[in-house]
């Protein structure tokens, strides 16, 4: 029996633009804004280096 054909993934990365946007809100709202803006930076950082280490 062959295997179900895999859909394509519906997963990108963000625009540089929207990723902008996320921050510019992160930063100017919310109760603890620098936790917020930490938070958004450990993820980005996490998110590229997983990128450059299994993608590339």
């Amino acid at each position: 029996m062959a295997k179900p054909r895999r859909l394509p993934n519906p997963r990108r990365a963000l625009t540089p633009g929207e990723l902008q946007d996320i921050n510019l809100v992160a930063r100017t709202s919310g109760n603890d804004v620098i936790l917020d803006a930490l938070l958004l930076r450990l993820s980005t950082d996490a998110g590229s280096w997983l990128w450059h280490t299994f993608c590339d």
